[in-house]
């Protein structure tokens, strides 16, 4: 029972579990003793791997290296370049009836950049 436990509970806590008497309670004590000790290990999995990732600088850095070693046909960069065009495209065959001046085309860039923004983070 130690071994489950270790680091999380005083050994007054093991030695307690370890001696009910009561064979419908220890199931239950040792259930909770078990949860406790995988929450704790999911809690420190989880910081670790948080700690880990990059800063948003770092990732936007990342993402220029990427972005930037092939341009052709099929790339990162020609995906990312049809998403951004797509997005403006399909918001002026939304609106183009409606555009009438600069500050309308504005408007629709600034819809179609939002779009854009929202498909890269969904």
């Amino acid at each position: 029972m130690s071994e489950i436990a270790t680091g999380f509970f005083t050994q007054d806590q093991i030695d307690y579990v370890n001696n009910v008497k009561d064979e419908d309670l220890r199931p239950h004590l040792l259930h909770q003793v078990r949860l406790r000790d995988n929450l704790s290990k999911d809690r420190d999995t989880f910081e670790k791997a948080a700690n880990q990732w990059p800063s948003v600088a770092k990732a936007v850095e990342r993402l220029k290296v990427e972005l930037s070693k092939d341009k052709g046909e099929g790339s990162y960069y020609d995906t990312w370049q049809a998403n951004i065009m797509v997005t403006f495209y399909n918001q002026y065959i939304e609106k183009k009836e409606r555009i009438h001046s600069d500050k309308d085309m504005y408007a629709l860039f600034e819809i179609a950049a939002k779009r854009f923004l929202d498909l890269l983070i969904s």
